[in-house]
């Protein structure tokens, strides 16, 4: 009974720690930048044999917060999909065709990944983004940027993991060729 008592004091301590964590980290967000919010300048969606890439321009650097929603964050759900949620305090969206692409790019589904934009209020104002993959074939990752143009952004990118061992592996029997090539090449040089 002591033991359930201390885990269960443990884990209500460990949990209050990570919301203050995250409550401070918004409240020095909205001090330093509580004169003005972030506007999302430009959607761009890219699909290519390897990834699909969704490229957001920020008129300033955004903030991009990992908010995970239970404490298992790493468990799948029903359809063994891995999910994941990202917060962009003080970001707005303005412009109508901005918030057209973000609602098509929340339609995205397919039976491996799925995305989805919403703008909100509450614990501040910004953009939840929940991704949702199956890491068993696809990969994810997200990057923050600066464009040529000088715009911030943040890139989101979902690679396809079969074309990516497929190329792996060609590519290591390219050098398994390569270096019994060059075996048997040194072998006959030395012969002579």
């Amino acid at each position: 009974m002591k033991n359930n008592k201390s885990f269960l004091m443990s884990f209500l301590l460990i949990s209050l720690c990570g919301d203050v964590l995250l409550l401070n980290a918004q409240t020095k967000i909205a001090k330093n930048s509580a004169s003005s919010s972030i506007n999302l300048k430009k959607v761009y969606v890219h699909d290519g044999k390897l990834s699909r890439k969704i490229i957001l321009h920020f008129s300033k650097k955004p903030v991009v917060t990992y908010a995970p929603e239970s404490i298992h964050e790493k468990e799948r759900d029903e359809n063994g999909l891995l999910k994941m949620t990202f917060f962009m305090p003080l970001v707005t969206v303005h412009d109508e065709a901005n918030k057209e692409a973000l609602e098509s790019l929340s339609g995205m589904h397919s039976k491996d990944y799925g995305l989805s934009f919403s703008q909100v209020t509450k614990p501040m104002q910004g953009i939840k983004c929940l991704v949702a993959f199956n890491p068993d074939k696809e990969g994810f990752e997200y990057k923050t940027f600066q464009s040529i143009t000088g715009d911030e952004g943040v890139m989101l990118q979902f690679y396809h993991q079969d074309i990516l061992r497929k190329i792996s592996e060609s590519n290591n029997i390219r050098m398994q060729a390569s270096v019994t090539l060059k075996k048997s090449t040194s072998s006959v040089l030395k012969k002579k």
